[in-house]
């Protein structure tokens, strides 16, 4: 096998991991910041007196 066939292996595995690990902390970041944003509404709506959200109506997709 040539190398240069197993050093485009090795940066298209690194590639496909580096993605798919950015992936995961996407989510884990998008997941934390809206139970922060979350929690922030709510303390700010219970002092206002603004409605409190209704989680069930927020579009909620984990791939």
């Amino acid at each position: 096998m040539p190398t240069y066939a197993i050093v485009g292996a090795s940066v298209a595995a690194a590639i496909g991991t580096g993605t798919w690990a950015g992936f995961g902390v996407g989510i884990v970041v998008g997941i934390i910041s809206l139970v922060v944003l979350g929690g922030l509404y709510s303390v700010i709506a219970y002092r206002l007196g603004w409605p409190p959200i209704r989680w069930e109506t927020i579009p909620f997709f984990i791939p």
